[in-house]
């Protein structure tokens, strides 16, 4: 797994690092023309470090979304904590927020239609409201993401950008909608930023031409640029979706048009010149803007690389982590076990197999609830963690029921099991709830693969139950 995942991030890095050589050598192509050819490919240049500012700003948090309607940890507690526990999901919204520095992070389930917000539960959806429906349109889009440019009710309905990713089951139903809000103001100051330096109008339009942002909030979802006859004539042009940035003369005007298609947005970038100001600083202009596309891009690069880095890590984590117990998950337990099988029967000797479970947790859960319960799966899983050995393996199996691979034999495995009998007499949780254990172990035989092994396990952990509970049976 660690192999793979240090192909992955080599990957991703030489994919970086050719695609950011190849835009800074077409760059350096575009530059070379400015110099030869005219003034209109100046702005072309402008146009596409407006384009890099606005991807930096906003791909960040299109791929924190995606990250969160993938998570392990939303899904089951969408499916299998049946939302009873709504503080656990504000609580992680709450954290996706602090720690990113968004202006916000959201959850819709689509089993309830809550509204889960990271202050709280912020509302019930419902088609009958018309702030609604770009949630029912977003489930019907069957797109990974999607941008919603809407006011924010939980912020004083600041005008936000919602990144908005689809939570898909196993089967590929939708749960749910997750992810987070950008505030325009934050896009609107990139483009300020240019207009005000460039003496250019920099905005963004949708596929059918309205503004989504602009320097003016008024023009943000209520100016179309093709009811102006004198642009209308290029709406074809002007949203063609291309790689690389598109020029327009306008005729019987001193203007031309730079359209930029942002494929992660799914929106066009505008820029507006009056090329009759250009001319006079055009050899200046081409210096510095090429020191800032090189400047840009050199970051875009080693941001890559720190974003791919860390995110391999928590997927890794994820991947073999429960979330609730903090021990390994059962897939890790079976990629472990499938390590220790490929190697030599002499050196996976000796080898023991333990199953162990609560004794009547149902009745725990009947008696104290489910979030008691909890405590009480995480309070076995803290007391063997301390007795089992880092290189051994501990898992939770499901539910109550965990399993672990001691590298010792019988003898070995039942003196640990006799510390961990000690302590929980100790123990106050398991004094409070009146917590105990039963155990089910067997050693590894030549020949043995994983399954002979569990169902050797599971056979004594059902003989110990059978016996009386709280006690340890060897298969």
């Amino acid at each position: 797994m660690k192999e793979n995942n240090k192909k992955l991030i080599v990957g991703v890095l030489l994919i970086v690092f050719i695609g950011l050589f190849a835009i800074t050598f077409l760059n350096y192509l575009d530059t070379s023309k400015i110099i030869e050819e005219n003034t209109f490919n100046l702005t072309e240049l402008i146009s596409t470090n407006v384009y890099s500012e606005i991807q930096l700003e906003l791909v960040k948090p299109i791929y924190v979304s995606l990250t969160m309607a993938n998570d392990t940890f939303v899904k089951e507690w969408i499916q299998e904590n049946s939302e009873k526990n709504s503080e656990i999901i504000i609580n992680y919204l709450e954290k996706i927020k602090e720690k990113y520095d968004y202006d916000s992070s959201f959850l819709i389930s689509d089993i309830t239609k809550n509204y889960y917000h990271h202050s709280g539960i912020l509302k019930t959806v419902s088609k009958d409201d018309s702030h609604d429906i770009w949630y029912y349109n977003t489930l019907e889009q069957n797109l990974p993401y999607s941008l919603d440019v809407d006011t924010d009710q939980a912020s004083q309905n600041d005008l936000t950008i919602f990144i908005n990713c689809v939570i898909y089951d196993e089967k590929g139903d939708p749960l749910g909608i997750t992810g987070v809000g950008v505030k325009m103001k934050n896009i609107v100051e990139i483009v300020k930023k240019y207009n005000e330096a460039l003496g250019v109008e920099a905005y963004l339009i949708s596929s059918d031409g309205l503004v989504q942002i602009h320097a003016i909030e008024n023009f943000i979802e209520e100016h179309n640029i093709f009811d102006n006859p004198l642009y209308a004539p290029y709406k074809e042009e002007l949203l063609l979706e291309r790689e690389l940035p598109n020029t327009i003369e306008v005729e019987k005007s001193d203007k031309f048009l730079i359209s930029y298609y942002i494929e992660e947005l799914d929106w066009h970038l505008i820029i507006e010149k009056d090329t009759a100001y250009l001319y006079s600083w055009q050899q200046e202009q081409l210096l510095r803007q090429l020191s800032v596309f090189i400047i840009a891009f050199l970051i875009l690069s080693f941001l890559s690389m720190q974003i791919v880095n860390y995110y391999q890590k928590i997927n890794f984590t994820l991947a073999s982590t429960d979330s609730m117990t903090g021990v390994k998950n059962r897939q890790a337990f079976d990629e472990y076990m499938d390590e220790k099988l490929d190697n030599s029967s002499d050196d996976l000797q000796p080898l023991t197999i333990m199953i162990l479970d609560i004794d009547n947790f149902k009745q725990i859960n009947d008696t104290y609830g489910h979030i008691e319960g909890d405590k009480c799966i995480r309070a076995v899983a803290d007391l063997m963690k301390q007795y089992i050995k880092e290189e051994d393996m501990l898992a939770r199996w499901g539910g109550d029921e965990f399993a672990a691979a001691i590298n010792s034999d019988i003898d070995g495995t039942l003196q640990i099991l006799e510390k961990i009998n000690e302590a929980q007499k100790e123990n106050p949780v398991f004094q409070k709830y009146g917590i105990t254990i039963s155990f089910g172990i067997t050693a590894y035989r030549e020949g043995d693969n994983l399954e002979t092994l569990l169902k050797r396990a599971d056979k004594a952990l059902y003989n110990a139950k059978e016996s009386g509970r709280n006690r340890v049976e060897i298969e």
